[in-house]
């Protein structure tokens, strides 16, 4: 079963905000599904 819905479109707005600051602020982290990861 795939999820769908808004809660969907929130998580995807959220941890594309999240990789944008991570991004600008040159940090080495990625967020993979579930979790924050520091390599």
């Amino acid at each position: 079963m795939e999820l769908t819905g808004s809660h969907e479109q929130v998580t995807g707005f959220i941890n594309m905000q999240l990789n944008l600051a991570i991004a600008h602020l040159k940090q080495p982290y990625f967020i993979p599904m579930r979790c924050l990861i520091k390599p």
